[in-house]
């Protein structure tokens, strides 16, 4: 059986990463610093954490932690699953012959 992981090749972005630190810091330093308790305020504090925490994910790398992305081959069948978010599609090898 053949199996190749499709998530392997991805690398984990550091500028993603960083920007969303910086994101997730400048939220919380406006909710403690801010000394107007508005609402506008708050909510723009929490759309900045929530962009954070989405950025820190998409650097790295959050596709493993919904499924998986593969391609099997064996035998009888290949399997494939060409991203994390689609079904898994079996081909039956029983009429190929091979040789």
């Amino acid at each position: 059986m053949v199996y190749m992981d499709l998530l392997n090749e991805r690398r984990q972005s550091k500028i993603t990463i960083a920007f969303g630190i910086f994101c997730l810091l400048f939220a919380i330093v406006r909710i403690i610093i801010d000394s107007s308790r508005d609402v506008l305020s708050f909510l723009n504090s929490v759309l900045f954490f929530l962009l954070g925490v989405n950025f820190i994910l998409q650097g790295c790398g959050y596709e493993r932690l919904f499924g998986k992305a593969f391609i099997a081959i064996d035998d009888e069948q290949i399997a494939t699953k060409t991203s994390v978010f689609k079904k898994k599609a079996e081909h039956s090898l029983g009429k190929c012959k091979v040789g």
